[in-house]
């Protein structure tokens, strides 16, 4: 699931070159199936400064039980973690560098890779996930996922999903 911001994409397929100018298009929302490479679904939003999440309405509704999400950083919000791992829906996205964990339990720890189970949210939003941490050319890629069991995936593969 990725969202983005037209006027840019319009400037790189050329319908905007020549404009000094940023004309500001709207954004657009995709839900992408990466079985087959092709979108399943798309959203138009006018408001060009709308946030990622306004969308969310209509990706949760799209998104089957049982399916693997993959999300970027504008959609981090515990609440709609929380909302899929209730409708048993995997996700895997980027971890905000800010992020606020409380560390439950270490899975595995090398100089390359740590795999915790932590806890993020309050309330009703709070909800245990593993924090995924990868030291690739000399910097640390952090992922959170709500599958707790590393045998069903494994660090690298959710790192190279995603």
């Amino acid at each position: 699931m990725t969202g983005s911001t037209l006027d840019g994409l319009r400037k790189q397929v050329g319908l905007l070159r020549e404009r000094t100018d940023t004309p500001l298009a709207g954004r657009m929302t995709a839900l992408l199936d990466l079985c087959v490479r092709l979108p399943r679904a798309l959203w138009y939003e006018p408001d060009d400064h709308a946030h990622d999440l306004r969308c969310w309405p209509q990706i949760r509704a799209a998104v089957p039980t049982g399916a693997l999400l993959l999300f970027d950083l504008g959609y981090t919000n515990f609440a709609h973690f929380a909302q899929l791992t209730a409708a048993q829906v995997t996700f895997v996205t980027r971890a905000k560098s800010n992020l606020a964990a409380t560390p439950a339990w270490t899975l595995r720890h090398t100089s390359t890779v740590h795999d915790d189970l932590v806890w993020i949210g309050q309330g009703d939003d709070r909800q245990q996930v593993r924090r995924l941490s990868v030291l690739y050319q000399g910097k640390w890629y952090r992922y959170l996922t709500n599958e707790l069991d590393p045998e069903r995936l494994p660090v690298l593969y959710a790192v190279a999903l995603y």
